[in-house]
């Protein structure tokens, strides 16, 4: 509160439940500033507006003309941040532009900040990428620190995003993998960036096509060769709320695939105009992180036509459990690139042209939905097919050609009878049930019948898939 921060809970549910999880203490780390913008778009940021110059004079910031160091010129202000204001410059010596970031002249005092603001200068020096903004020159100059970078003539991809609403396909298929491709060589260094979000992705386009320059490694983990460079301390929250990984939510040691979720958060909203989660307030965004299943493209963007695999990407990226997601932001970027080389079906995600490609290298699985609505088995057979399966819709009158079966009931009673319908055509299959299993009895009820394993509707994908594969080895033996 000293310094300009509130802390936000919510209701005592939020809290308890926030609690429970490991999330803070009772005094709270969850960081926001005085309220949060629409749609979940929240970051923590100091409240105060008073910035010095290097020559002293409150709350102007650094005006044009001024210079910095003896060597860099002002042009005009940029942007503002939690940590310091970037300006345009001009190198004197260098004849160039650059990009000119001043801390703050009220948080020079504080060491972790100080330490914070030096590390994205380590980072970012380390890190030597095309598609990473460099940095070029770093310093002191009467008591602030600065830090100078490349200037980029480009296009925040938040303001590109604002004006578009959602961006076309062939873009976002653009953005990620050149992320990943950035990420593939930052992880590698062992660089965990830990606040991916549009507003730190610049778009440049360079010979009519899109290229991507990531931004803002302020407080990124950096370990290696003795160094623990972390951005904040173990009980620290660091990140923008609407893109942290469950583990951030806690305040747990992070790798690169707490980069990779953040990257589905950000990919989910330039496809669909919004984040996955869009509660407003920083308590509700941490709630939905930890424990709501993320939402589906095809929920929230229905007319999108997205490949059907897509879904089951983002639905790995965004995984709750750290192993449950992609290992690598190559092996997530090699899936984006299968999921959009594979047509989409309009209407249908079962139609021949997705089964021959699943069949030719997947394992072979039945899928037997009495009753069910035709979005219901598409989702199924997205998640089937983007994880590897080669599924088969059968209508319960034929034996089975797979060993094992996913079955889609609305009730117990109606898995009960779909899983002896099933035995009776194929009396060795491995029944996988996806029921609702809310209700008392529901899953004694569908084990007691033969039922090789139950998932709970609406099934998680990977929970999912790693249950079929049990059952089709299961049924190998």
């Amino acid at each position: 509160r000293d310094e300009g921060w509130s802390a936000v809970y919510g209701d005592a549910s939020h809290r308890d439940t926030l609690t429970a999880a490991g999330v803070g203490q009772a005094t709270g780390f969850i960081l926001s500033s005085a309220g949060t913008s629409g749609g979940g778009h929240t970051q923590a940021q100091t409240a105060s507006s008073q910035h010095t110059t290097p020559a002293g004079q409150p709350g102007q910031g650094l005006l044009p003309g001024q210079r910095v160091a003896g060597r860099y010129t002002i042009t005009r202000r940029l942007a503002a941040g939690a940590m310091g204001t970037v300006y345009e410059a001009f190198h004197e010596g260098l004849r160039a532009k650059v990009a000119l970031k001043v801390m703050h002249a009220q948080l020079a005092t504080e060491a972790t900040l100080l330490a914070r603001f030096r590390r994205e200068a380590a980072v970012m020096a380390k890190l030597n990428h095309h598609r990473a903004v460099r940095v070029l020159d770093s310093g002191e100059d009467a008591g602030q620190l600065f830090l100078v970078m490349e200037f980029i003539e480009g296009r925040d991809v938040d303001k590109v995003l604002e004006q578009e609403k959602r961006l076309p396909l062939e873009l976002v298929t653009a953005i990620a993998l050149q992320l990943l491709d950035v990420l593939a060589v930052a992880h590698a260094q062992g660089i965990v960036h830990r606040d991916l979000k549009p507003a730190n992705l610049l778009l440049v386009m360079s010979s009519g096509q899109p290229e991507l320059k990531v931004a803002d490694f302020g407080i990124a983990a950096l370990k290696g060769a003795g160094a623990d460079l972390k951005a904040t301390a173990t009980g620290q929250f660091a990140g923008t709320p609407a893109y942290v990984s469950p583990e951030q939510c806690r305040a747990e040691p992070v790798d690169g695939r707490s980069d990779l979720y953040s990257a589905g958060c950000l990919l989910f909203e330039l496809l669909t105009g919004r984040p996955p989660f869009t509660q407003t307030n920083v308590a509700d965004l941490f709630s939905a992180h930890l424990f709501r299943p993320p939402p589906r493209l095809s929920d929230v963007a229905p007319d999108l036509g997205a490949p059907p695999a897509l879904e089951a990407v983002l639905q790995q990226a965004l995984a709750k459990k750290v192993e449950d997601r992609f290992a690598t932001a190559e092996v997530m970027a090699q899936a984006w690139k299968q999921a959009v080389s594979t047509p989409a079906k309009k209407g249908r995600a079962d139609g021949p042209g997705v089964q021959r490609a699943a069949a030719a290298q997947g394992t072979p699985v039945a899928l037997y939905a009495p009753g069910s609505s035709e979005a219901e088995r598409e989702a199924l057979l997205q998640a089937l097919f983007a994880q590897g399966f080669a599924p088969t819709v059968v209508d319960g009158t034929k034996p089975l050609e797979a060993g094992a079966a996913l079955l889609l009931a609305p009730s117990a009673a109606d898995a009960v009878a779909g899983a002896k319908r099933l035995a009776q055509l194929s009396p060795d299959v491995k029944v996988v049930a996806v029921v609702p299993l809310g209700e008392p009895g529901a899953l004694e009820a569908v084990l007691d019948a033969g039922i090789f394993t139950a998932v709970d509707a609406p099934p998680d994908p990977v929970e999912l898939g790693r249950k079929l594969s049990r059952a089709a080895k299961q049924a190998r033996k």
